[in-house]
């Protein structure tokens, strides 16, 4: 492999790594709000019931999507995530160099099963506190600037999805995936964060099958 590629897939591996999930801390309420893990590649997203987040409250981007049923949400380095051209430069400035990060919401309505066909699917059950705690976590990353409901930066990646600016530095060792450990741990789950540096590791940590599965296609968002 040449010096430039192993670069990269250095660069890349770490891009979206550092996070380790253990089992969930103990609560007294039953489960009552199922959740997902989709990784896809190197990144790691949260998908959850949008109805349910916007009956709970404290996410008024909820509203950006109305009549849809799930919303997916990752973060990470600005530049890098919104680039079409993922290339050295940018990967190398996010892992070294980066200034700003961002939140990505998609909506869908399709069973989660039936839209993540090139990663892996997990579903975790949180209690009502849980899944509370972790709107709230995830809440307070966007960047509103005072606002009451943040503006989206620009459209996202897949068919209705958005952009909007995040709060926390992403750097070499703060990655998507440290970010859905860090939300989970929010929710009240018991979590490790040393480990993992992959998504894949990511997912077994979460207990996921070692083998990703078919289960559909984000183009059908």
């Amino acid at each position: 492999m040449r010096p430039r590629s192993l670069a990269l897939l250095l660069c890349l591996t770490w891009l979206c790594g550092c996070a380790a999930v253990g089992p969930a801390a103990a609560d007294s309420e039953a489960p009552g709000h199922r959740i997902w893990i989709a990784a896809s590649g190197w990144h790691a997203g949260i998908v959850l019931s949008r109805p349910e987040a916007a009956a709970a409250g404290g996410l008024p981007e909820a509203a950006d999507f109305p009549a849809t049923r799930y919303l997916e949400f990752g973060w990470g380095d600005r530049c890098y995530y919104r680039a079409e051209d993922k290339t050295l430069g940018l990967a190398l400035a996010a892992a070294f160099a980066s200034s700003r990060s961002v939140l990505h919401l998609a909506a869908f309505s399709q069973d989660p099963e039936r839209i993540f066909e090139s990663g892996r699917l997990l579903s975790l059950e949180l209690t009502t506190a849980q899944f509370r705690r972790l709107l709230l976590s995830i809440s307070a990353d966007f960047e509103r600037g005072g606002a009451a409901r943040a503006k989206p930066l620009s459209e996202g990646l897949w068919p209705n999805s958005r952009f909007y600016a995040a709060r926390g530095s992403f750097h070499f060792f703060n990655t998507c995936n440290t970010w859905v450990a860090e939300k989970l741990r929010a929710a009240g789950l018991s979590l490790s964060a040393g480990g993992v540096i992959t998504a894949g590791d990511l997912m077994a940590r979460l207990g996921a099958p070692p083998r990703d599965r078919p289960v559909g296609s984000l183009a059908h968002m």
